[in-house]
């Protein structure tokens, strides 16, 4: 008897044992997955995408050096066109000569033309800010 009481006792303190080292375990993972998710919330917030138009406005005015930039320097250095106006020219001419489709024509219409200029005021060439 005493021989039985004595390996149930160290049966029960073997499972003791082995359910503090899962638990351990599970809670080590569960934190590593906590931190990992925060980085990653971190990162994915650290930095923001800009919108399409955004990077298409910019690349006409300041990127491209062919003929859509020249397109885009035509309309605006004539005075009678806003950066709005501006910035579609070079990106017809640009659909034009590269096939894309139009999509980035449609990204600056579905910006506007509000937002496209109070996003260009600072961002255009010297020559083109004379404009309204």
């Amino acid at each position: 008897m005493r021989k039985l009481l004595w390996f149930a006792t160290a049966v029960v303190f073997l499972l003791v044992g082995v359910a503090m080292v899962v638990g351990q375990s599970l809670r080590a993972k569960n934190m590593d997955q906590q931190k990992w998710a925060h980085s990653l919330s971190l990162t994915s917030n650290a930095v923001p995408q800009q919108p399409d138009w955004q990077i298409h406005s910019n690349w006409c005015a300041n990127v491209d050096d062919g003929s859509s930039h020249k397109v885009y320097l035509a309309t605006c250095d004539n005075g009678s066109h806003d950066q709005y106006d501006s910035v579609l020219a070079c990106l017809h001419d640009a659909a034009k000569n590269n096939g894309d489709g139009g999509a980035a024509v449609r990204a600056i219409q579905g910006a506007g033309r509000p937002a496209v200029n109070a996003y260009m005021a600072d961002k255009s060439p010297v020559s083109c800010k004379k404009q309204r």
